[in-house]
């Protein structure tokens, strides 16, 4: 794992490299450039996704027969545990080194959105208890 954190890393600062050899122009359009590529994971994501729910043609097991493996499967846990491991990878590189941090962030945001989300379900659940004991309005 360390070996595709290093991959990750070199190609990450390889870009960045690239990008600033090229000039203004290269560094105006590689937000549109990255879009492209993301939205065509997405899309290869969504594909997979879709025949995963099809009769399993064999393709892709570990992520189309995964279910079997994953009692009790948190999608709030799962993401906590990538960021954390995402931590604890990217911190044995030099600080001067850049960091891939588009997924990272979209991840804390999730995660905070999810935290905000489950505790004010725990408040209305407490609340809803609270009236049903006859002790609130």
């Amino acid at each position: 794992m360390y070996e595709e954190t290093r991959h990750i890393v070199f190609f990450v600062n390889w870009m960045a490299y690239t990008e600033a050899r090229r000039g203004w122009v290269a560094r105006t359009i590689l937000p549109l450039t990255s879009l492209r590529y993301y939205l065509r994971a997405v899309g290869r994501m969504a594909g997979l996704a879709r025949r995963g729910k099809e009769l399993n043609d064999g393709k892709n097991f570990a992520a189309t027969q995964v279910s079997m493996f994953l009692d009790g499967f948190n999608f709030r846990r799962f993401l906590e545990d990538c960021y954390s491991e995402n931590s604890r990878r990217m911190s044995a590189f030099e600080p001067e080194l850049l960091r891939p941090s588009f997924l990272p962030q979209l991840a804390e945001v999730a995660l905070k959105a999810l935290r905000l989300w489950s505790s004010q379900a725990k408040l209305d659940a407490d609340s809803a208890a609270y009236r049903y004991q006859g002790k609130g309005p």
